[in-house]
């Protein structure tokens, strides 16, 4: 397996740009790190876009949300059954992605895994 590329978002937006299009563009496995607090949404649009300006297609999930589901099942049994419900439906609507992009729960890295 190819080693994963690191993209420090500490050397500014365009470059992180430039640096994700260069690694779909190659369909390299990479992550985003330092990403400062609130910007993890923008992070997840740029790889996004780049992903799909490739013609290729990606499923976008937070990391570790089956642990999540499952403590909000245990607290409030109907809304962790609707929570699970949803997550099975959207990875059915994002079935087969090239890429897996994955947000973390705690903390504002992200990681775009090539799956193909």
């Amino acid at each position: 397996m190819a080693e994963q590329k690191i993209i420090d978002y500490a050397e500014g937006v365009e470059s992180v740009q430039n640096q994700v299009r260069s690694c779909v563009a190659t369909r390299q496995s990479f992550s985003v790190l330092n990403v400062d607090f609130g910007k993890q949404s923008t992070v997840v649009d740029i790889i996004e876009k780049a992903i799909e300006d490739a013609g290729l297609s990606c499923r976008v999930r937070m990391a570790n949300r089956g642990w999540a589901v499952a403590a909000l099942s245990f607290a409030t049994l109907g809304t962790g059954a609707v929570a699970a419900a949803a997550i099975a439906g959207h990875d059915l609507a994002t079935i087969n992605p090239d890429y897996e992009v994955i947000k973390e729960m705690v903390g504002s890295n992200v990681a775009a895994v090539y799956q193909k």
